[in-house]
């Protein structure tokens, strides 16, 4: 470490000794490769919060010279300790008592570099209110960052749709769902999970979830549903189409009041178009149409099905496209882009559902949401391809007003 940011900590030590909360730093710095496992459990097994401030303070200096800017932005991510970053000025800066913009960020860092505009009084450290105002940047971690700190972060549901009274039978659903559950435990989630669930079922098991009590604690909430489907709707196992804006409704600030300004992820596995995409040898498609797969074998595709039903163009309106509503705090990653179809592997589950347990499960230590996503995006594009070289791409909807990070325990 740089002798000047020694210096830095050598000089303000009795300060951030009496602040600190090194507890909530070491996650981020076991991440950042600062701590070891070894140091971690040393700081861990001291007894007081001042005691443990003071050994991450001894081993901080020993470990490299990026360990004083990893420091700082731990203390910038940090609950309440932005205050902190003010005793850590380099030299050169503003003097006492004048207003300072420092920023502790590396451009290498995962996140937008955040100025911190703070004024530094004879017995504390306050943010600058006047610039706070005035800037369109956000002042603290708070204001980009969603908060994760409940153990565990909330509620997941999975509705997993296998079994259908007029549709193919969905191979590989059940390793999806198994899949799903394993990483968003690992993720800190509760998983509640349901299986082969009519529209009415579906509908209500969504609408009893989102009211639920266990979401007032909770920092976020997850809602994994996969299923045959059409453009805007998803079917229930007995054969009745559900929309999916409805299913999306049920957890915007009217409906779901104690999941306002949290985020609401929800991934769904299933067809958004109405033709038949014809698969062969172990690749089926989640439209519902589907013949045997040793072979070959175009069937009618969902549109020509309703329109011999219904003629005189009234089919058009029962596959007409729906919208989400763009309720603030809410993502809802599809597995493919309207009109087209989405694959699975009878053996190894949905080509979506694998990139995403693949990548969150490689990833969620470091990356947002969002930028796990567009990894998603990007392996199930390159990576998958069914036997007759058709293609896929996932398409997340984002509505989120901030970053979310799982923070998953090492």
């Amino acid at each position: 470490m740089d002798k000047n940011h020694k210096e830095l900590l050598r000089r303000n030590r009795e300060r951030l000794v009496e602040d600190l909360e090194a507890l909530s730093l070491l996650s981020y710095l076991y991440q950042e490769h600062t701590l070891s496992e070894n140091d971690v459990d040393l700081i861990k097994a001291e007894s007081t919060r001042s005691s443990r401030a003071e050994k991450l303070l001894d081993i901080i200096p020993r470990r490299g010279p990026q360990a004083f800017h990893t420091f700082c932005r731990a203390l910038e991510r940090g609950d309440g300790q932005n205050h902190l970053l003010a005793l850590l000025k380099t030299p050169g800066s503003a003097p006492q008592g004048e207003v300072s913009s420092n920023s502790f960020v590396d451009s290498t860092d995962g996140m937008s570099s955040v100025a911190h505009h703070v004024t530094a009084g004879k017995s504390d450290v306050a943010t600058s209110s006047a610039v706070k105002n005035n800037s369109k940047l956000p002042q603290t971690t708070e204001d980009f960052i969603y908060p994760m700190k409940e153990q565990p972060h909330g509620w997941c549901l999975i509705i997993n749709n296998v079994d259908f009274e007029y549709h193919t039978r969905r191979g590989g659903s059940d390793i999806d769902a198994k899949q799903l559950k394993e990483l968003f435990t690992k993720l800190q989630y509760k998983v509640q999970e349901h299986r082969n669930q009519t529209a009415a079922q579906l509908k209500n098991t969504v609408l009893q979830f989102s009211k639920m009590s266990g979401h007032k604690e909770a920092d976020s909430m997850v809602f994994c549903l996969l299923s045959h489907g059409l453009e805007g709707q998803v079917y229930g196992c007995d054969g009745e189409l559900v929309s999916i804006s409805d299913l999306v409704a049920m957890f915007n600030g009217y409906e779901a009041k104690d999941l306002i300004g949290k985020p609401k992820m929800i991934f769904i596995q299933a067809c958004r178009g109405v033709e038949y995409d014809h698969g062969a040898d172990l690749e089926v498609t989640d439209n519902g149409f589907v013949s045997k797969i040793d072979k070959v074998h175009v069937t009618p595709t969902n549109a020509e099905i309703l329109k011999a039903a219904f003629p005189n163009d009234q089919a058009e309106n029962l596959v007409e496209p729906e919208t989400i509503p763009a309720e603030a705090d809410m993502l809802v990653a599809y597995s493919t882009v309207p009109g087209y179809v989405s694959w699975s592997h009878l053996q190894k589950g949905s080509w979506f559902v694998q990139a995403l347990v693949d990548v969150f499960g490689s990833y969620a230590r470091k990356e947002d949401v969002v930028s796990m996503l567009v990894l998603v995006n990007g392996k199930v594009a390159k990576e998958f391809e069914s036997y007759n070289r058709k293609k896929q791409i996932p398409a997340p909807v984002v509505m989120l007003t901030k970053k979310v990070f799982f923070f998953p325990p090492s």
